[in-house]
C-alpha cells in the first residue's frame, strides 16, 4: 500500500436539479439532495440515491458531488480541461462536462472538465 493510498472513505453528498447548468450554477435553492455515501481513495465509489432522478427530454438534469476534501489532496477526480459539450454518450443518454467547485457556492466559471465515472439507470418500458 503506498502513503497515496493509505486515506479514509471521504464523505460526500449527491446534489440534482432540472435544467441546464448555467442557469443552476447561482441558483441554490434549486438543487436538492439525492444521496449521499463515500468516496474512497483512488477506487470505484458508489453512491446510492435515496430515490429514483426522473430525467425528462429534453429538459437537462445537472448532478453534482459535494465533499469537504478541498485542500486535502482527497476528493473527485476528473480529467484534463475539455471544450464545453458532450463529455460521454450513448443512445439513451449525453454527459455533458462540467465545472468543479470548492464548495457549493463557489463553482468555477472557467474551464469545463469531464465527467469521471458511471451513471447507472433505466429506461421505463
Amino acid at each position: 500500500v503506498s502513503p497515496d493510498d493509505d486515506h479514509g472513505a471521504l464523505p460526500c453528498t449527491v446534489h440534482v436539479c432540472e435544467g441546464p447548468l448555467g442557469a443552476r450554477l447561482s441558483q441554490r435553492s434549486a438543487w436538492v439532495e439525492a444521496g449521499r455515501g463515500e468516496l474512497l481513495h483512488r477506487r470505484p465509489s458508489r453512491v446510492e440515491f435515496r430515490h429514483s432522478v426522473l430525467v425528462r427530454h429534453p429538459s437537462p438534469r445537472c448532478i453534482y458531488v459535494a465533499t469537504e476534501g478541498h485542500g486535502s489532496g482527497r476528493g473527485i477526480a476528473f480529467g484534463p480541461p475539455m471544450p464545453d459539450g458532450v463529455s460521454a454518450e450513448n443512445a439513451d443518454v449525453q454527459v455533458l462536462a462540467g465545472h468543479f467547485s470548492t464548495r457549493f457556492e463557489d463553482f468555477s466559471d472557467g474551464a469545463f472538465y469531464p465527467f469521471n465515472g458511471k451513471l447507472e439507470y433505466m429506461i421505463p418500458p
